[in-house]
């Protein structure tokens, strides 16, 4: 496992709001001594080979967490990674000799794999243990709830949790997206959550899982413990 030389990984917890569990934490990669940098503009920057060093990177702090904390982690996969068929032939062995069945991330700022792909790569993975999750839901692209088949957990973006508070049509809207993730049989978690009111907002709506500066900042993954968090 090499390090990628401009990053540095740090972990995020997953709270379970009912009783402060920890559900999982989610491995953000972060510029090395940059960390409010536009990371997004870095990955873009970046060759497949490059996005696949990083991803096995992951892979194997995943590994190295559970072992020294017994809590599962979730990755971010890049999309490029599934439509090249080497780099996708290197994630899936990496994945296969993993220790640790981790949640793998694909986000919907971009343009998902087509459908055969993505189902393709899910089937082969679930079948030893991986879940996986639709991160930024409601940012851009996949709003159609049939979507929602190929995942087990829905993340929403924290863009809607910022204006949950102040907007009815918002409400409205995280009403029937919450209705139709769990219609699909998927869970969820609420991403970005920053203040109190939009965690007590959020919670009369019906969630339960959270993700934010609210519950838990993210920090190297050799300080994570797995004990609970207080609730707000």
């Amino acid at each position: 496992m090499i390090k990628p030389i401009d990053l540095i990984c740090v972990a995020q917890k997953i709270i379970n709001a009912s009783n402060g569990c920890i559900e999982y934490v989610e491995l953000l990669c972060r510029l090395d001594g940059v960390p409010e940098a536009d990371i997004e503009a870095y990955f873009d920057s970046l060759d497949t080979s490059k996005r696949l060093d990083i991803a096995l990177w992951q892979i194997g702090l995943a590994s190295e967490l559970y072992e020294r904390s017994g809590l599962i982690s979730s990755i971010n996969i890049d999309h490029n990674l599934l439509t090249d068929r080497v780099s996708r032939f290197i994630l899936l062995t990496q994945l296969m000799q993993s220790s640790v069945h981790s949640i793998l991330e694909f986000t919907e700022r971009h343009q998902l794999p087509d459908k055969e792909t993505l189902d393709t790569f899910h089937q082969t993975l679930r079948t030893r243990g991986f879940r996986f999750a639709l991160d930024d839901f409601g940012s851009r692209f996949s709003n159609d709830e049939k979507i929602f088949k190929l995942f087990d957990c829905v993340k929403i973006s924290g863009e809607l949790a910022a204006r949950c508070v102040t907007e009815e049509p918002v409400r409205r809207m995280l009403i029937q997206a919450l209705a139709d993730i769990s219609s699909a049989g998927c869970t969820h978690v609420v991403e970005g959550v920053e203040t109190k009111a939009q965690f007590e907002t959020l919670f009369r709506l019906g969630f339960r899982s959270f993700q934010g500066f609210l519950f838990h900042r993210p920090e190297p993954i050799t300080s994570v413990s797995s004990f609970p968090v207080q609730i707000p």
